[in-house]
């Protein structure tokens, strides 16, 4: 059974989980059933996926672009990550479990018991750390700041340790969750609502509040404002499953033409162009303000220290947990693949 599962040569986080957690789980998947594509972890579900081909789905969710057409009959939905990505895809509320990350907690080095824990992280989303003074920020406020494109296991033994995660990642609030540890989710656009952020918040009955964060330099600032939203502000979540579901649709309707793509792709180098432009003029003609703008970074991560983190209730974790174990023993044993011993199934 191969992985499908996005790759970056930078190494995000949430995505180079892929890279070692299935094998973690099953004995023989490079063995077994190798016509067979498993998605896993990441919003992959898109109408950049191959089709012909059968497709385990394993908590994998939507995010990027319109949901595919024409594939669902060669698919064998296990799970996906929330109740967005269900009605998006057309699929029945029960294939709405959780995020596939949820599964590391079946492993026995991170099932989820009481620690000693201490210290707050800071993880950004990975395309954030260019052009951004995160570390420097994270000194000042007495925070340790994480690179996601770091090794996972070593982010993960960070997170288990902590006493408060706050993510601009999205697998550093959903692995935080899973590990249980406090968490809160941060934004640079205010204005912004995600949808796979609340496709899992929803998933584990969370009310997705994500706190604002003040660009760290102009060149973050600029690069922020002048990106292409790509259609994925969306309503509040308590305007229910179907108004955001259609609000995303309707935003992603013209994602699939091949115009439309390249006009992104030319906008995003863009505007990553031009935000380098503008912190180099800042560095050379207003030095001074480069301080400050780390300085008010700095302030806004240390009063989220004092915020109430969030956290799903004990009763939906072991529920979504179950139900992720029974997923993962249903698909081994369609596809003869083994378990590994010592899981906690």
């Amino acid at each position: 059974m191969n992985l499908h599962y996005f790759f970056d040569h930078q190494n995000n986080f949430g995505d180079a989980l892929n890279g070692w957690l299935w094998d973690a789980l099953l004995a023989d998947r490079t063995m077994q059933a190798e016509h067979v594509r498993l998605c896993g972890i990441g919003s992959i579900l898109n109408h950049n996926l191959p089709g012909g081909q059968p497709m385990v789905i394993m908590g994998s969710g939507i995010g990027y672009g319109p949901a595919p057409s024409g594939c669902a009959r060669h698919w064998d939905v296990a799970a996906v990550r929330g109740p967005l990505s269900a009605k998006c895809l057309g699929l029945a509320p029960d294939k709405a479990i959780t995020d596939g990350a949820m599964l590391l907690s079946l492993l026995p080095e991170y099932w989820p018991s009481p620690r000693s824990r201490s210290g707050t992280l800071f993880i950004p989303h990975y395309m954030t750390v260019d052009g951004g003074a995160w570390a420097q920020a994270c000194a000042i406020a007495g925070v340790e700041f994480v690179d996601p494109r770091s090794d996972s296991r070593a982010i993960l033994a960070k997170i288990q340790s902590a006493e408060l995660v706050i993510a601009g990642a999205m697998h550093g609030a959903i692995v935080a969750d899973v590990l249980r540890t406090p968490w809160l989710s941060t934004t640079f656009d205010p204005r912004s609502g995600s949808f796979k952020w609340n496709d899992w918040c929803l998933s584990m009955q969370i009310d997705h509040r994500p706190h604002a964060l003040p660009a760290s330099t102009l060149c973050e600032r600029v690069r922020n404002w002048a990106l292409p939203s790509g259609g994925y502000r969306l309503p509040h979540a308590a305007q229910g499953i179907e108004t955001l579901a259609h609000a995303y649709r309707r935003a992603n309707r013209a994602a699939a033409h091949s115009v439309t793509t390249v006009y992104r792709k030319i906008a995003t180098r863009a505007a990553h162009a031009i935000a380098t432009q503008f912190g180099a003029i800042e560095q050379r003609f207003a030095p001074g303000r480069s301080p400050r703008r780390v300085s008010e970074a700095a302030m806004a991560l240390n009063a989220l220290t004092s915020v109430t983190p969030m956290l799903s209730h004990d009763s939906v974790y072991h529920q979504q947990r179950e139900r992720m174990a029974v997923a993962l023993r249903g698909t081994a044993g369609r596809y003869g693949l083994t378990l590994r011993e010592g899981l906690a199934l």
